[in-house]
């Protein structure tokens, strides 16, 4: 065919070839003409780039390189490491060590090398000197003063999604993300197996299954500014392994870093290993009782070294990861001051699951996650992210007030973990007009005396000192026990106690030594309120319930008269007015139609079909209302008063129905009675009188 020609010369010129022959010579000319075109246009891109080539200098070659991998890589001034932009995870920037950015540009070098004899000239050789000349001048063409990673935007494997508009939005480098969530973003998700679960090792406690989801959202979303950590406490078997893998899961286990107290606060170079990553996992079943100044810096939003064994250190970062304990028992610290109890969201974990019954939802095996829960991870993040955020700070900040449950674990751990505050507990009662002095701590030398100190029932020191020497605690230093003390009862219990001075010494205004005449409760365990350091609120769930007591009370009567009306009207044609009640006892009426049912040879209704009516009316009627609840409060209040009369302030009861957050604490002390509300230690609400079961003696 000619070069210029048409198919149709082609056939008019070999009238006698097939079909199929012709087929098989389109096809061969289509695919010379195909590899003609590559092999030309690779020509022309060869010769583009050998005009291209740098000139056989360093700083050529280290400017050409940073004009081609514009982008692709940088060097952190902040770390002083290189990134590179996709070459483990596709849109996240990952650090890359000395030897493989030498090695990239050692290849670059050798190509241009071979692209220069190409061109007709001596190919040029390299040395180490020049390769490591190349990436000093291309580190400084590729330098970033700042490494902002671009915020409001969560990385997940196939793009970043805005978290402002939760739309998912493609990868760019622009955004300086260096981390990833190790999933797909799938809208459709859901996790019905992990609420399930959640909800079951809470004990039904919704408000606390709530506290957990506001905080995973903030481990997602860097959310270190709440200045909060979780510390999960109890045994074996009670879920927290899970907890804080589904945590892990979550966010990927290269963004969490697990480590314990003791380690953190004794070795210089841990901290380093935080740095990026948004979780740090605590383990601690050993018994800690060392400082925390860098448990305090982690989750205060204070800087931490950045040092790295054998290299110079790089000064502080400030790190964006959140912080859970898991533990059997308290952590113990010498810090008795308010800066870490007031970041310490302490959760009791006792529902311990049997043996036989436990098995690994969700466990890290050989570098991967495994387990049931697994496949519901993107759907346990879409259940996340759903939470709005502004409710899940007040959540997580005012927990005290939205997870009423957890007032009790808060008052023991002050307790536990401060020896002042068990002090405080045991043996000073709150009086707002009382004064007692400080004081000193003076040996008794009297051996018939029953103390080991002077003054114990005058002078706060010393009756703390006299605890300390019969519980075995270490006493703190007179000037150090009277700013602890200060500090506990004004920042942590919120009490209105002041410290003040006289010729005679210091002394406390508010605070009275317990003797045997005090009848009051423990000042933190006896009274859960007295731990409250929130904003005043109005505590206004009585007025409320009666509220709605009210509207369903009338609700109820109005649904009680329509159904009466309703029946009263679907009458036979024939029925006299007085008889058309098809129920009885709903409405008043009159005393000779009340409770019958009567119908004339006129009467096109059947007594069955009345009945039938009558029966579906009371089973609808039988379902309890409000007012019925009501009402039957009230006869149980008047009709079992002489029963509960036993029940006196001080004696030992247990709940009938007591929920699972309290079941610690069980049996429980009454410490106040209102009519037939009761108020009991270690609990925050009143109870029903006709809830509680004395215990025997």
């Amino acid at each position: 065919m000619p070069a210029k020609g048409d198919i149709t010369d082609w056939v008019e010129a070999h009238p006698n070839k097939s079909t199929d022959e012709l087929i098989k010579r389109l096809n061969r000319g289509i695919t010379k003409a195909a590899e003609r075109n590559e092999q030309e246009k690779q020509r022309k891109e060869e010769k583009e780039k050998l005009e291209n080539l740098p000139d056989w200098s360093q700083s050529d070659i280290a400017e050409w390189l940073a004009n081609k991998y514009q982008g692709q890589l940088a060097w952190n001034v902040e770390q002083q490491e290189w990134y590179r932009y996709s070459s483990i995870k596709k849109g996240i920037w990952n650090s890359e060590s000395a030897e493989l950015i030498g090695q990239l540009v050692k290849s670059q070098v050798k190509a241009i090398a071979n692209g220069t004899a190409r061109r007709g000239k001596k190919r040029p050789s390299y040395t180490i000197s020049f390769i490591n000349g190349v990436t000093a001048l291309l580190k400084l063409d590729l330098a970033v003063r700042r490494w902002n990673e671009a915020s409001g935007l969560l990385p997940m494997l196939n793009g970043v999604l805005d978290l402002e508009t939760k739309k998912l939005l493609p990868h760019s480098p622009e955004n300086r993300l260096t981390w990833c969530l190790p999933y797909n973003y799938n809208i459709l998700a859901t996790c019905e197996p992990i609420q399930e679960w959640l909800l079951t090792m809470c004990n039904g406690d919704r408000a606390l299954v709530e506290l957990m989801r506001a905080y995973l959202l903030g481990i997602v979303t860097g959310r270190t500014d709440w200045q909060k950590y979780l510390e999960l406490v109890g045994a074996g078997g009670t879920g927290k392994s899970t907890l804080t893998r589904l945590a892990t899961a979550l966010v990927g286990q290269e963004n969490v870093h697990t480590t314990t107290l003791k380690k953190l606060e004794k070795e210089k170079f841990e901290t380093a290993s935080i740095a990026g990553k948004r979780l740090v996992l605590i383990n601690d079943s050993e018994r800690y009782a060392g400082e925390v100044g860098k448990l305090k810096n982690l989750t205060g939003q204070d800087s931490l070294p950045y040092e790295v064994k054998f290299k110079q250190s790089k000064g502080g970062f400030t790190p964006s990861a959140l912080v859970i304990v898991s533990t059997n028992e308290v952590i113990q610290s010498c810090d008795y001051t308010s800066g870490l109890a007031r970041r310490r969201i302490s959760i009791p974990m006792f529902n311990q699951i049997k043996g036989d019954r436990q098995k690994n939802l969700i466990e890290h095996k050989n570098g991967e996650m495994r387990g049931d829960f697994l496949p519901y991870i993107p759907g346990l993040l879409n259940w996340v992210l759903s939470m709005d955020e502004s409710k899940a700070t007040s959540i997580v900040k005012n927990y005290e007030a939205n997870v009423p449950s957890l007032l009790a674990m808060k008052a023991r751990t002050l307790v536990e973990t401060n020896p002042i505050a068990d002090w405080l507990d045991n043996f000073v009662v709150y009086q707002p007009d009382a004064r007692t002095n400080v004081g000193v701590a003076k040996r008794d030398k009297d051996s018939n005396s029953s103390h080991w100190y002077l003054d114990t029932d005058k002078w706060l020191y010393a009756n703390y000192c006299e605890y300390c020497h019969n519980s075995g605690t270490r006493p703190v230093s007179l000037r150090r026990f009277v700013t602890l003390l200060s500090d506990l009862g004004k920042n942590q219990l919120g009490l209105d106690i002041r410290r003040e001075r006289d010729r005679f010494g210091s002394y406390f205004v508010g605070l009275k030594i317990r003797d045997v005449n005090d009848t009051s409760l423990p000042l933190i365990t006896g009274n859960s309120e007295v731990v409250i350091n929130t904003n005043p609120q109005l505590d206004n769930t009585n007025v409320i319930n009666r509220l709605w007591t009210m509207v369903m009370d009338k609700v109820t009567d109005m649904m009680d008269y329509v159904m009466d009306k309703s029946l009263n009207d679907d009458e036979c044609d024939g029925c006299p007015k007085g008889y058309r009640s098809a129920y009885d006892g709903i409405l008043k009426k009159s005393s000779n139609n009340q409770n019958k049912v009567k119908c004339g040879s006129e009467c096109n209704t059947t007594i069955e079909g009345v009945e039938k009516k009558k029966e579906r009316s009371h089973k609808f009627l039988d379902m309890p209302s409000y007012a019925e609840q009501r009402e039957s409060q009230i006869q149980v209040e008047q009709g079992i008063s002489n029963d509960y009369s036993a029940i006196t302030v001080g004696d030992r009861v247990e709940i009938s129905d007591c929920p699972g957050h309290w079941s610690w604490a069980s049996p429980f002390t009454v410490g106040a009675i209102d009519g037939q509300m009761v108020a009991l230690e270690m609990v925050n609400e009143l109870i029903e009188m006709e809830r509680l079961e004395k215990c025997p003696k």
